[in-house]
């Protein structure tokens, strides 16, 4: 990942001139805050992409942005999914550089999240039980998780790349998408190898993030 953040067509060359940025606009709205400007989603759409769980944080796709109020009485911004899902997330996080292998993880997990949501739509459906697969409880689908069964995501995450001369041979890039980060060269490839060899599972999320600190 680069050392510089590009954030909304301009490109910061430290964290603290990035972080001042990203404050300037926070404290500019108050809480409660639908972002509306197109040049300050695209902000906060390229800020979010840094996010070491960017999968987890825009889900199924981001319709739009808030500045929620937060813990303390401090602000922070919320991403709003297209399935009426929110979460908030820290930019600090954003603004703090993984490894390359974390960057290269986090991207291929990206890759095949319409592959998770495709499983999540077909074992979920609205209105009936659900079930984690853990612990047996049943469960509601807010707190639905899609889990790789064994091998666990790094394990097969780590078979592909050995077979591709390892993490410092993978190239991701960043792209004027949604998804923002993508796979150069091994995208359709990585996705088609996890279709092939991914076991996945329903679980709840305090079961898979229990599992997770493990």
């Amino acid at each position: 990942m680069p050392k510089s953040f590009t954030l909304g067509g301009v490109e910061y060359t430290t964290k603290k001139a990035a972080g001042e940025a990203v404050r300037r606009l926070l404290y500019a709205h108050p809480a409660g805050t639908v972002i509306t400007d197109a040049k300050e989603e695209e902000f906060l759409r390229d800020l979010l992409s840094f996010h070491p769980d960017y999968p987890e944080k825009t889900g199924p796709g981001v319709a739009h942005f808030t500045v929620e109020r937060a813990l303390r009485g401090t602000v922070g911004f919320h991403v709003v999914r297209t399935d009426g899902t929110r979460d908030v997330f820290s930019y600090l996080a954003c603004l703090t550089h993984p490894s390359h292998r974390d960057n290269v993880l986090g991207t291929m997990r990206l890759s095949i999240s319409d592959q998770i949501y495709a499983f999540r739509a077909a074992n979920c459906p609205p209105g009936q039980p659900i079930t984690c697969a853990m612990t047996g409880q049943t469960i509601t689908w807010s707190e639905v998780h899609i889990d790789h069964e064994s091998p666990v995501f790094v394990d097969l995450a780590e078979s592909f790349v050995h077979h591709h001369d390892g993490f410092d041979a993978v190239v991701v890039d960043k792209r004027d998408t949604p998804q923002r980060w993508h796979l150069r060269d091994l995208e359709l490839e990585w996705q088609q190898y996890h279709q092939q060899h991914a076991t996945l599972r329903v679980v709840s999320k305090a079961a898979n993030l229990s599992r997770r600190r493990s």
